[in-house]
């Protein structure tokens, strides 16, 4: 989940939200789903559902760098525009326990041309994670 400001706007920014699932592939990769909204408070608003790939180049940092690829809906007075969509995203995961998460995030793309925004969620680890986890804690011990 993440409040974003955008550049889906025709005068100023809109602000809105995005809602995200993901699921990890490995420690570097992931695929996902988000579906975003945005209102410029000049009568725009903007409906954003997207795939998502993401690539985490350094796993013990946090960066990730991420390509999403979707539709746009934007929807003003009388009339709706569908349009295709595509954009880069990078950004910093920081892990707050075991199983929570922030991310300060930067996009790039069409149509919405640019938005920050930071991500909150939730992690849920398989057992297999957990195993591994608690056999790395067993060899830093010895």
């Amino acid at each position: 989940m993440s409040p974003e400001a955008n550049g889906n706007s025709r005068q100023n920014i809109a602000a809105g939200g995005i809602l995200s699932v993901g699921f990890d592939i490995n420690d570097y990769f992931s695929i996902g789903f988000k579906k975003a909204y945005s209102a410029d408070f000049n009568g725009l608003t903007v409906a954003e559902d997207a795939l998502f790939f993401r690539y985490y180049p350094i796993v013990s940092l946090g960066l990730f760098l991420q390509a999403d690829l979707g539709t746009s809906v934007f929807f003003e007075e009388n009339k709706n525009i569908l349009a295709a969509a595509g954009g880069l995203v990078a950004g910093w995961r920081f892990n707050i326990g075991n199983n929570f998460y922030i991310e300060p995030q930067a996009r790039g793309g069409y149509p919405f041309i640019w938005g920050f925004g930071i991500n909150a969620g939730a992690r849920f680890k398989t057992n297999s994670q957990i195993e591994k986890n608690l056999e790395s804690a067993d060899i830093i011990r010895r």
